[in-house]
């Protein structure tokens, strides 16, 4: 029994139709087979298998599973071979039985029914009367391709058992001299020693054989072993020798079967894939054009008329139109393919055995050109079919899914796409199917339904787990690949992240070029993506400058809707816009605004928008708010549509309602702005910096919003902002306090992010180790540095993932948010005394809101600067300075001596906005950080002109600017117990303790003028850390001074590079005396038995760590820095290095920022930080710094105390000694506020101490009771 055999069938006169005899229907059936009518062909074979004759009956079966299989129907012949098999036994054929067990095990493997294939295998290897040679190798190719494709363990024994099989077979044909059989087996070795990696082998066996064939006068079996023999030099890397035996091939058989067509289009496809992987394009592309025009050669023969009774060679249509498809779509030659569905749709229309296939081809490259409603009823039509069919086609049915699923995304249906795509994980999962291409594109869909609902993190988690599948199955899943990494790119783009998304794109290009040619689609969405990114930027000629390529590859490819086109239009309109012809540009948006309209896109919101503003540039306010109001209803209906664009629909609307006199409106809709954006906060991917990234988008509408409210003297309604929009990454965190993120990750990348995280920490800690025993001369320091980058760079990036796919940082709410509640202290009595004082730093005018008490109406003080100094003032340097190690950490020399203190200037003011605000506080820092510093004199600042220290104004210029007249006065009149000071911007880095005010008698310090301090990040946080439970039990202390860091090297230079600070801590980092005698007269405020005590030697880092548990109170006296490098993540207190080479991740010497962030604090009342900086870090868009004290109250510490600059180390022991023996814990001393000021006092009274860089350095923040 032979199938799929080329035939030569004589075509007999047409019959009439309707036949009731076998043999007519028989003859018919021939007809429409050689015609390639399968369709019309199949129930005639059937009704054919009622003949009484053996030939005919025996002949329909095999002319219909040679049909099926031709028509890309396995499941179909698998259904006929079931009465087949039935025929057989009944006419005792045992051995066509076990021929067609073979047959049907490759159609299951055509199916993905690895089980049943299998089983196929095996009976016909069981089979009593022994399989023919051919057929026996068959076998057990095929049980080595049903392990190739389950990734079996067993692969390299079932091609090894080939192996043994064909060398059997070889022995029968030497010994009987088949000259053929022995190339059947020497062909088979050949396969199975290649797929074992042994190409020498391979092509040792194989050398041997075109002699063989000329001996037998055997050209195209020739041609057959010149092909396979050039496949595998190919892929063994050796093209130049594989290229001229393709060449070979190809003349071959255009001599000896000119007329025949699909052999050597099959060829070429295998010599373009060869050219391809050997990185010859251009080559690979000629030769793939080659392959179509044999393909369309045998097309084009079929649809001539043939003259009744002739006989012809007949090669399938249908087959060449499937292989000519697959050439297109794997060449991403969308536009041609999408004709060939089109043609081949109108040429086999009706046909119900390929109309599944074709409606599942033409569906898929409509929905390539963005014909999303017809693509998806032709995928739901072959998406039926295929449920119908039995058995299930799982290889088909999973493509059609996966297609169905993306055209659903992009016709707005998350859900429905999210349900196609379980199905198909499902599929995968209960078939237990090895992960491909189709099993990474469903991660990649899951991440882009996730999208559609704005859940980024989560579409993150999805894409993370697509690149992993892609990183197992390997280079055939490039184009999943670059689709993750560019939708990545997307989602980065959503939240602000403009860095992360170019990176997202490059590595998307890098991808793209593996697998496309130029021109390619990929291309041009890549080139969408950039120019979408330069007009975010505000870059328009740079964007304008991607429209050609964008236009060239839909035009290339027979795109004319969707995002591409869409893209290129808007740039054009953007362009037209700046360059003032609104007229132009308005033209270009109605335009897409109407297509947009029939298709329902999402972009429609945009273009609408673009139309709104239009209007209202010309002054047509009622038609900007038409389209604004058309875009807002359509965007209630859209869950996909940007938040950006929704929230700058509610900002124009606001801004009209404002003009129109609808003042309460205009408020409302602005509000709206905080829901959208917080919600779409909380689905953000990556930690804090990107959710504050992607909040800092919307900071010009709160700004707007609160110059409304101030306008209207609502003070409430501005710390109604404050409370909404500052440090709300902060508070995902303090929310989330004893959590590790660690112990929450599932998903396919789970176990890879979580060895990525302790490769690195381990690395991290190696590193940091060594590095403390070299100097920065010694020649190994450099390197040691460089790895020590990589490393923390490589955590930074592992944290980032691993927090972003966290559930429960995803899922934080905000408990203490109400609109009663907008200071963030509960209604209580205890808290009547307490005043809250809360800022907001703007970019175009600043204020500050005092709440007096619980039942008292806020009041509010817009902050102003002299004009001369705003107009003259610049930035601090951003060089290098020179860093000390000194004291408790790294200190900064100051910008120069101090002036003499100008005239005061009676001149006019101008608002304060954040970047003067930013520029007045960096050059007060630099001065009264200065041991010498004098109040009555002046600070340095520099010119912005000239960026040089040319100009001084008063030191009281900085308190007069946060602190007004007015402000101070009220609290006078007020008299609260203590104030609660939330600052803003630049004036989370001073304490205004520090900040000198103008009074009639003279320049005063805050610590006069101001009732006792407590800071607090936001309304928001201090809301949260309130609502702590408040620790109960013991007075217990763990206290820890004195850290052995080693002696000082004699001579040594003690001038470092901030970012050197792992360099040669042993000889840079001097002992701290006074710490010891600081940690002894703390642990007198508490009872000895409650008391831990870690002193030198032993106060390494685990030892702390494991001390810190259940303690009420926390005291860690050491040095401390700050690494403005990954967010401060490693930032860390300095303690007892290790000894020895063993080295843990947990023992390194440093307790670092993302270290403290994992600890269980919950019992902790009060943790004190007496070190340096350990309240300084770099600050996120609305977001206080990123502290080693934020880290603190984050693992759930109710209070902490910290200092903003390098402290003293024994005015800061001095003054630590002086606060508890004032608290008295446990026995009811003064409040800690109260014994802080105290504290203050004493130690600026003290002789040589009166500059506040000893006695104002740290600030106390947390819950105010």
């Amino acid at each position: 029994m032979t199938f799929l055999l080329p035939l030569v069938l004589v075509l007999w006169s047409p019959a009439a139709p309707g036949t009731d005899d076998p043999i007519t229907a028989f003859r018919q059936a021939e007809e429409h087979f050689a015609a390639d009518r399968p369709g019309l062909a199949e129930p005639l074979y059937r009704q054919a298998l009622t003949a009484t004759d053996n030939f005919t009956v025996r002949r329909s079966y095999e002319r219909l599973m040679e049909m099926y299989i031709k028509s890309a129907r396995p499941d179909r012949a698998i259904r006929i071979s079931e009465p087949f098999r039935a025929w057989l036994k009944k006419v005792d054929d045992t051995a066509t039985t076990a021929q067609l067990d073979v047959v049907c095990g490759e159609r299951y493997v055509e199916l993905a029914l690895y089980d049943q294939a299998e089983a196929a295998f095996a009976a016909a290897l069981d089979a009593k009367q022994p399989l023919p040679a051919d057929y026996l190798l068959k076998a057990y190719r095929g049980r080595a391709e049903v392990a190739s494709w389950r990734k079996l363990p067993t692969l390299p024994q079932r091609w090894k058992d080939l192996e043994e099989n064909a060398l059997a077979v070889r022995k029968v044909a030497d010994k009987s001299n088949e000259l053929s059989l022995r190339i059947v087996a020497d062909r088979a070795r050949a396969e199975a020693v290649n797929f074992r990696g042994d190409a020498k082998t391979a092509l040792a066996v194989l050398e041997k054989l075109p002699a063989l064939h000329d001996q037998l006068g055997d050209p195209l079996g020739r041609r057959d072993t010149q092909t396979l023999r050039a496949k595998i030099l190919a892929s063994a890397g050796r093209y130049a020798e594989a290229d001229p035996l393709f060449r070979e091939a190809i003349a071959i058989h255009r001599r000896e079967r000119p007329k025949k067509h699909m052999i050597p289009g099959d060829i070429f496809v295998e010599w373009a894939a060869s050219a391809d992987a050997a990185g010859k394009r251009t080559e690979a592309g000629r030769v793939r054009e080659q392959a179509a025009a044999e393909y369309q050669a045998i097309i084009a023969a079929a649809a001539k008329p043939t003259p009744p009774g002739e006989v012809l060679e007949i090669e399938s249509p249908f087959a060449a139109f499937v292989k000519l498809q697959q050439l297109t779509q794997a060449a991403r030659q969308f536009r041609k393919a999408l004709d060939l569905a089109r043609e081949a749709g109108e040429r086999w229309s009706g046909d119900q055995i390929v109309d599944g296939r074709l409606s599942a081809d033409r569906g898929m490259m409509e929905f390539i050109s963005a014909s999303y409603p017809l693509a998806r009823d032709l995928l739901r039509k072959s998406l039926k079919e295929l449920d119908a069919a039995q058995p299930q086609d799982l290889r088909a049915t999973l493509l059609v899914l996966s297609n169905l699923a993306a055209t659903e995304i992009a016709l707005g249906d998350a859900a429905a796409a999210e349900r196609l795509i379980a199905r198909a994980t499902q599929l995968y999962r209960t078939q237990n199917l090895p992960d491909d291409s189709v099993r990474a594109g469903c991660e990649y869909l899951g991440g882009g339904a996730a999208m559609m609902r704005g859940g980024y993190a989560e579409a993150l988690t999805r894409f993370r787990g697509g690149l992993v599948i892609c990183d197992r199955v390997g280079p055939a899943t490039d184009p999943v690949r670059f689709n993750v990494l560019l939708h990545m790119a997307l989602i980065h783009k959503e939240q602000g992240d403009l860095t992360a998304t170019a990176d997202r794109l490059e590595q998307a290009a890098s991808v793209l070029v593996k697998f496309a040619e130029p021109g390619d689609l990929c291309g041009g969405l890549i080139a969408a993506v950039r120019a979408d990114i330069s007009l975010t930027q505000g870059k328009v000629a740079e964007a304008v400058a991607h429209v050609p390529e964008i236009e060239k590859a839909c035009q290339a490819n027979g795109v004319t809707g969707g995002f591409m086109v869409a893209t290129a239009r808007h740039t054009t309109a953007m362009n037209l816009l700046v360059h003032s012809d609104l007229a132009g540009a308005e033209k270009i948006w109605q335009e897409q605004a109407q297509q947009q309209r029939a298709d329902k896109h999402v972009l429609l919101a945009r273009s609408l928008n673009y139309l709104g503003m239009v209007s209202e540039f010309k002054g047509r306010d009622d038609d900007a708010r038409k389209y604004f109001n058309e875009a807002r209803t359509f965007q209630a209906s859209r869950s996909r549509c940007p938040l950006v664009t929704q929230c700058l629909t509610l900002w124009r609307l606001a801004v009209l309602a404002d003009k129109a006199g609808q003042y309460k409106e205009a408020k409302a809709l602005a509000g709206e702005v905080f829901d959208i954006a917080d919600k779409a906060r909380l689905n953000t991917f990556g930690e804090a910096a990107a959710r504050a990234t992607f909040y800092a988008q919307f900071n010009h509408i709160f700004e707007l919003l609160a110059h409304w409210h101030a306008r209207d003297g609502e003070a409430d309604g501005v710390l109604r902002v404050i409370t909404r929009s500052r440090s709300r990454t902060l508070l995902d965190q303090i929310l989330a306090a004893g959590v590790d993120p660690r112990e929450r990750i599932t998903g396919p990348g789970r176990d890879k992010l979580l060895a990525n995280e302790v490769t690195a920490r381990e690395s991290i800690s190696r590193l940091r180790a060594k590095a403390q025993f070299l100097s920065a001369e010694d020649p190994q320091a450099k390197q040691v540095v460089a790895d020590l980058e990589k490393a923390q760079k490589d955590y930074a990036e592992a944290w980032k993932e691993i927090v972003a796919a966290d559930p429960v940082t995803k899922a934080l709410t905000d408990p203490t948010m109400t609109a009663t509640n907008v200071t963030g202290l509960p209604r209580d009595p205890a808290y009547r005394k307490t005043a809250v004082l809360a800022y907001l730093v703007g970019r175009d005018e600043s204020f500050a809101v005092l709440s007096p008490g619980p039942d008292q109406p806020s009041e509010l003080f817009k902050l102003s600067v002299p004009q001369k100094l705003a107009d003259s003032i610049g930035d601090v340097p951003t060089g290098q300075p020179t860093y000390v190690a000194t004291r408790r950490g790294i200190t900064i020399v100051p910008l120069g001596k101090q002036p003499d203190a100008p005239p005061t200037d009676a001149g006019p003011t101008q608002p304060l906005t954040g970047t003067i605000a930013t520029r007045i506080v960096d050059s007060y820092l630099r001065q009264v950080t200065d041991e010498a510093f004098n109040p009555t004199r002046g600070i340095v600042i520099v010119e912005r002109a000239t960026k040089a220290p040319t100009q001084s104004t008063r030191s009281e210029t900085l308190g007069d600017v946060a602190l007004p007249p007015a402000l101070r006065a009220r609290l006078k009149a007020i008299q609260p117990d203590r104030v609660v000071l939330i600052p803003d911007g630049a004036f989370h880095k001073v304490p205004f303790e520090c900040l000198v005010v103008s009074t009639p008698a003279g320049p005063k310090f805050g610590l006069d003028e101001l009732p006792p301090l407590i800071y607090a990040p936001s309304p928001a946080i201090l809301g949260a850390v309130t609502a702590r439970e408040k620790p109960t039990g013991p007075a217990s202390l763990l206290t820890v001074g004195d850290p052995a860091y080693g002696e000082a090297a004699a001579g040594g230079d003690r001038n470092v590079r901030r970012d050197s600070s792992a360099i040669n801590f042993r000889g840079n980092l001097p002992l701290l005396p006074f710490s010891s005698v600081e940690s002894k007269r703390v642990r007198e405020a508490f009872p000895a038995e409650l008391v831990t005590s870690l002193l030198g030697e032993q106060a390494t880092e685990k030892a702390v760590v494991a001390g810190m548990a259940d303690k009420r109170f926390i005291h860690i006296a050491a040095h401390g820095f700050a690494d403005d490098r990954f967010g401060n993540l490693f930032a860390a207190i300095a303690l007892t290095p290790p000894k020895g080479d063993v080295i843990s991740s947990g023992d390194d010497g440093f307790l670092s920022l993302h270290e403290i962030h994992r600890l269980k604090l919950n019992r902790c009342d009060l943790t004190v930080l007496s070190a340096c900086t350990t309240n300084v870090g770099p600050q996120r868009p609305l977001e206080a710094g990123v502290t080693l004290a934020g880290a603190f109250l984050c693992a759930g510490s109710r209070r902490v105390m910290a200092s903003c600059w390098s402290v003293d180390d024994q005015a800061t022991s001095e003054l630590m000694a002086t606060f508890f023996k004032l608290v008295q814990p446990g026995t009811g001393g003064q409040s800690y506020p109260d014994a802080m000021k105290a504290a203050r006092q004493k130690i600026r009274n003290t002789p040589g101490w009166e500059s506040p860089f000893f006695w104002a350095p740290f600030v106390f923040a947390g819950v105010p009771d």
